[in-house]
Parts: C-alpha cells; sequence; structure tokens
C-alpha cells in the first residue's frame, strides 16, 4: 500500500481538478449542429467524468469504501481515451457512421433484454418500448452486425467485430496505457480470485477479515495517479477541439505532480505479498539522481505516450 506521504500530493491533485471543472462548461453544440460533431460531443462527456473521477479520486470521502469503488470506473475513462482518440483520427463520415451503428446496436439490445426482463419479472410496471424495434429485435440486432462487419470491412479492418480495445491502443500509440491501466482496471469489472483474496487481511496464519477497507490506501492512490495520467491524455488529443479554457499551466502542474510522487501504483504490491515495501523516498531520490546522470534512462515511457497524443490527433 502507498504510503501515507502522498496526502499532500492528492490535496494538490484536487485543487487543480476542481480548479479545471470551474474553466470548463461541458457545453454542447445545439441540437441541429450535434451531428457534425459526434466525436467532440462525445469527448466532452467522457472529459467531464475523467474530470469528475478526479475529484473523487482526490477528495476526503467519509465512507472509505469509496475508493475500491473507483477501479472499475478507470477503465471506462481508459477504454473512452482510447476509443475517442482512435475515432477522431479515422475519415469523419467513418467515424460517424460507427458511433450511430454502435449506439443503435446498444439501444436495440437494451430494448429487447428490457422488454425480456420485465415481461418475467414485473409485467405491470411501464416501461419505455419502441414496438418497431423489438417486435423484430433478432433481425434487427443481426443487421446491424452485419453492417457494422461491413463498414470495419471497406475501412480495411477484416476481423470479424473490428478491432479490439487493444488493437485500437496500439493504432493510436496508448500501449503502455492499455497494458498497465486498462489491464489493472480490468481486475475489478471481471472476476478475479486475486481481487477477491487481496481484500482478506489478518494474521500470517489467519483468520482473515474481507473488506474492501483494507487496501483503501491503495485504490485512492491508483485511480488519483493514473487518474491524471488519463485527463493528461485527453487534454493532449482533444484539446485544440473540447477545451474552450486554456489549460496548459493545469497540464504542467499535474505533470510536475506525478513527478513528486514516491511510489507508483503498482498491479501486485508488496503489502498484499505479505513483503516488506522499501523505503520509497529513497528509491524515488536515487532514480532523479539517476536521471540526472544518464539522460537516456527510460522513464515516463505512459506520460510520453499520453503527451504525443496531441501531435497526431487532427
Amino acid at each position: 500500500m502507498p504510503s501515507r506521504q502522498k496526502k499532500p500530493i492528492e490535496e494538490a491533485f484536487l485543487k487543480v481538478f476542481q480548479g479545471v471543472r470551474k474553466k470548463l462548461s461541458f457545453t454542447t453544440f445545439p441540437l441541429k449542429e450535434l451531428k457534425d460533431h459526434l466525436i467532440e460531443v462525445l469527448a466532452q462527456a467522457a472529459i467531464s467524468k475523467c474530470v469528475a473521477f478526479n475529484i473523487a479520486a482526490n477528495q476526503k470521502i467519509k465512507h472509505t469504501e469509496a475508493a475500491f469503488f473507483l477501479m472499475s470506473n478507470l477503465r471506462g475513462i481508459c477504454e473512452d481515451l482510447i476509443c475517442l482518440t482512435y475515432l477522431s483520427r479515422l475519415e469523419k463520415k467513418h467515424a460517424v457512421k460507427l458511433i450511430e451503428l454502435k449506439q443503435f446496436q446498444n439501444v436495440s439490445k437494451g430494448l429487447k433484454v428490457q422488454k425480456n426482463f420485465f415481461e418475467a419479472n414485473n409485467p405491470v410496471q411501464p416501461i419505455f418500448n419502441d414496438r418497431e424495434i423489438t417486435g423484430r429485435a433478432e433481425r434487427i440486432i443481426q443487421q446491424n452486425r452485419e453492417d457494422l462487419r461491413d463498414l470495419w470491412q471497406s475501412m480495411g479492418c477484416f476481423k470479424q467485430d473490428g478491432p479490439t480495445t487493444r488493437d485500437m491502443a496500439e493504432s493510436v500509440g496508448l500501449t503502455s496505457t492499455y497494458e498497465f491501466v486498462y489491464f489493472s482496471a480490468s481486475n475489478f469489472v471481471h472476476f478475479n480470485p486475486q481481487a477477491l483474496f487481496r481484500m482478506g487481511w489478518g494474521p500470517q496464519e489467519g483468520p482473515f477479515t474481507f473488506s474492501v477497507r483494507h487496501m483503501d490506501s491503495y485504490y485512492r492512490s491508483f485511480s488519483s495517479f493514473y487518474g491524471a495520467v488519463l485527463f493528461i491524455g485527453f487534454h493532449s488529443s482533444f484539446g485544440r477541439h473540447c477545451f474552450e479554457a486554456d489549460l496548459n499551466a493545469e497540464i504542467k502542474e499535474l505533470i510536475e505532480l506525478l513527478g513528486h510522487v514516491h511510489r507508483w501504483p503498482e498491479v501486485i504490491t508488496f503489502e498484499e505479498m505479505n513483503h516488506k515495501p522499501p523505503l520509497y523516498i529513497l528509491t524515488h531520490a536515487l532514480r532523479e539522481a539517476m536521471r540526472e546522470e544518464d539522460k537516456k534512462m527510460p522513464y515516463g515511457a505512459i506520460l510520453e505516450e499520453v503527451q504525443s497524443l496531441r501531435a497526431s490527433t487532427p
């Protein structure tokens, strides 16, 4: 579990993101113009979510269980960044069509599932039901799937259901982001014995007590650190299109704050493996000294890749 030295860092992160929220309005274009700006509109929604996430990750919360539940939401924010950056680099007509087909697919499946569920469980409750869709849901969903495949093939992608999230991440240069942040957050979305076992703490020989509170500091540190990294990615990718205010000073401050964090949150920690962690304040100082001596020493690949998005996004 990261040491408690991070508290001032969290407070500094919180101050930055509260300032960001005051500067940004997250307002869309008028309805008649939305179709011409679909990617920017979706990016606005995703950025709004990312800012709110970072505020929640860094503020003091009365109920400590909340930090655990931030972790699964980090995956969605990471996927938003990857997919929207990927879409922004496609030919506009293709990107718009993909968004429309994907949205219709989700609505069609949702209506079908909702209708079946309430008919079996609570038939007297009124629910929204588009009979034109639900009446031939299977045919519509199948046609939608075929339309998506045809579109991907017309763009040169011959995978049955289009590129995976990993494919998209590699395409836009977000490999470290996908392989670490997306992977780590996915542990809290899917069934994972390790994620459940690590909730149990107690004497070396047991018995153990399960609680999401036991690694609260870890969950909060992970969300705080990588949430800030993802926000930098959003700013790099969409800063010229979706940020009506100049946030260069805030981005610079976030990067400086990340540099002051002694311990980058890991996937598997010393603590959960019953090993004593090193003195991170010393390893941090050693890292900085080594970087001064050897300018080629690898450091911060994930920061470099999220910042480099600016140069590639049209």
